[in-house]
């Protein structure tokens, strides 16, 4: 069926004037239930981005409490047994790349709706990269303010890559998302052959970093995050600087969220992620994705527990994998959730998760704000002191707190705080944060 556009905007008032354009799909398929606050909102969307805003969480938790070798490797850190053993593996089975990759893709989502708005191509390419100015900003802000582990200058930095790109067919665009996904795998081939011929006392320095810490290392990590603010910035800008050059940038990162966000526009004209596609394909792509990713994924899981891997095999081989598993399993979150955002199933808990991801962006933060004053030295200093399966409480009550927060935020604005800043600032003009019929 054609897809229309519901314009929604305020009048033209100088260069820095925009407007706000919804896509709305008439289709046979009964339309997805709406979101709160915004009657015309995507409502799939915005639960894919609730679900994915507090999914991420339950992998970040590991940055948050102890050190960063146990992303990699869980051997290298904390207990592995029993309910600790569970508390990892599930949250690393489904929720590990999938939550991020969810989360770029609805960035390219993003990219693309703003590019469907009625109004020059200059003006709309001037907004995009507005947005990602602030988004970079906000994003190295949360960075050294609180924590290295942030996502959102990846996001920017790439948005700034899409925007020439933005006016691509989705064959193209497909095709494009394919090669960039061939980046982080060649690059890290070439890394295994690097690290492979490594003299001993170089791998063992490698290993160190990546892998698998001394006790003197994690004795140094635990002393440094139990102190200061400035200790522990210090320590951990010094770390983000390392990680975005060799990792971030030497090992694909960059690349994979950039084909993410290709993906994303693609599929959006696809009409996939808002839901205009019939049951019957969403059923076919979440059954795919969960028969080709699952047993690949459960297979990498179970390799990575073993605590006698080679760092070699573990950090390359099955982390390769691993992300072309994850890949799979993200294609059967979306579809899970499209599916969801047309039925009354479980209809408060979706409104709730709808909320959360009207507010993904304050709720990322917050999510930060709480996680570095519970665990770091100048809060209440219990990093490195919590079993995992302790952890996973903590990321059970955040997400508790998300959920009945943010509806209520919702009866009174627009959107959430952070929101309503990035916009005031891509707009360039003030914007109606509260609702009219509250005082």
């Amino acid at each position: 069926m054609a897809t229309h556009i519901l314009l929604a905007g305020c009048p033209a008032q100088g260069p820095g004037a925009v407007y706000i354009v919804l896509m709305k799909a008439t289709a046979a398929e009964p339309r997805p239930i709406s979101a709160p606050g915004e009657p015309d909102r995507l409502a799939s969307l915005d639960l894919i981005r609730g679900v994915a805003v507090l999914g991420i969480l339950i992998i970040n938790i590991r940055g948050f409490s102890g050190p960063w070798v146990a992303y990699a490797n869980p051997a290298a850190w904390g207990d592995l047994k029993g309910a600790n053993y569970w508390s990892w593996v599930i949250p690393e089975l489904f929720f590990y790349l999938e939550m991020q990759n969810l989360f770029a893709m609805l960035f390219g989502v993003g990219i693309w709706l703003v590019m469907q708005k009625p109004a020059p191509a200059a003006t709309k390419r001037l907004l995009l990269r507005r947005r990602n100015w602030t988004l970079l900003w906000f994003g190295l802000a949360h960075l050294v303010l609180l924590w290295d582990g942030d996502i959102l200058h990846r996001y920017a930095l790439c948005g700034f890559i899409m925007v020439p790109l933005s006016h691509l067919g989705a064959r193209k665009l497909y095709g494009l998302a394919a090669l960039l996904f061939l980046i982080e795998p060649i690059l890290k081939a070439w890394h295994f052959q690097q690290i492979s011929a490594l003299p001993a006392d170089q791998f063992a320095l490698w290993r160190e970093y990546y892998w698998l810490s001394s006790a003197n290392t994690n004795a140094v990590v635990l002393g440094i995050f139990r102190s200061d603010w400035w200790s522990i910035t210090t320590y951990r800008l010094a770390d983000a600087w390392y990680y975005f050059r060799q990792v971030t940038i030497g090992q694909g990162k960059l690349a994979s969220n950039a084909a993410l966000m290709c993906l994303g526009m693609a599929m959006m004209q696809d009409g996939i992620p808002d839901a205009r596609r019939s049951r019957r394909f969403y059923w076919l792509m979440g059954a795919a994705g969960l028969a080709f990713g699952f047993p690949l994924a459960l297979w990498a899981v179970v390799r990575l527990g073993n605590a006698h891997l080679a760092a070699t095999t573990g950090y390359f081989k099955v982390a390769f994998w691993k992300y072309i598993a994850d890949f799979g399993l993200t294609l059967a979150w979306l579809a899970a959730l499209v599916l969801w955002s047309r039925s009354a199933a479980c209809g408060w808990l979706r409104r709730a998760l709808q909320a959360c991801g009207q507010l993904a962006l304050s709720n990322y933060i917050l999510q930060s704000v709480i996680c570095t004053t519970l665990f770091y030295g100048y809060g209440l200093g219990l990093y490195g002191r919590l079993d995992r399966s302790l952890q996973l409480l903590i990321v059970l009550a955040i997400w508790i707190l998300q959920l009945v927060i943010s509806p209520l935020w919702l009866r009174y604005f627009r959107m959430g705080p952070l929101e309503c800043l990035w916009r005031r600032i891509s707009y360039g003009q003030p914007q109606p944060c509260r609702l009219k019929n509250q005082v």
